[in-house]
């Protein structure tokens, strides 16, 4: 009886105990602060924000091609008394995804998570904007309301101000 081979009860309780100490590191590395889900919310949460930057700056430079293109055309300045200049805008914002209409409220409920636009007539500024109120897994916001992501263009100076949007991080 001296042949017999097998585990001895030490090789199985060593085994075990590596076992859990790499089970333990890979759900540290995968849940921790700087854990790769987190990474992983943060780099949505950024590439989010620069598509809505970069959608936005298209969208300015398509209304400022709209400006240029109706100048050029009609061979006047009549940016802001326009109406054939502010149904173009208008139409080339709804192709951007804009929405059909000007909002009131940017970071009404009703405008979480889309593009929209609002035109001042009084001031004749037309502001392009995001508002998106989810945030990062892990960040307490209990008493901050995220900022709109806004570009504006001022249609009553001369030339035309624009203002791009920049990311709020």
């Amino acid at each position: 009886m001296k042949n017999q081979k097998g585990i001895t009860l030490i090789a199985l309780v060593i085994t075990i105990i590596v076992l859990l100490i790499l089970a333990g590191v890979s759900i540290a590395m995968l849940t921790g602060e700087n854990g790769i889900l987190n990474k992983a919310t943060s780099s949505r949460s950024a590439t989010n924000e620069a598509e809505a930057v970069e959608r936005i700056n298209l969208a300015l430079n398509a209304v400022k091609a709209e400006i240029f293109d109706q100048q050029v055309t009609e061979q006047n300045w009549e940016p802001v008394e326009s109406d054939v200049l502010q149904a173009e805008i208008k139409a080339s914002l709804k192709l951007d995804g804009f929405g059909d209409d000007s909002v009131t409220d940017i970071e009404a409920e009703a405008n979480d998570g889309k593009y929209v636009y609002a035109f001042d007539s009084d001031t004749a500024i037309l502001t392009l904007s995001y508002y998106n109120s989810t945030t990062e897994v892990g960040v307490d916001t209990t008493d901050a309301t995220p900022d709109p992501i806004t570009g504006t263009i001022d249609l009553s100076a001369t030339p035309y101000k624009v203002t791009e949007a920049k990311a709020n991080s």
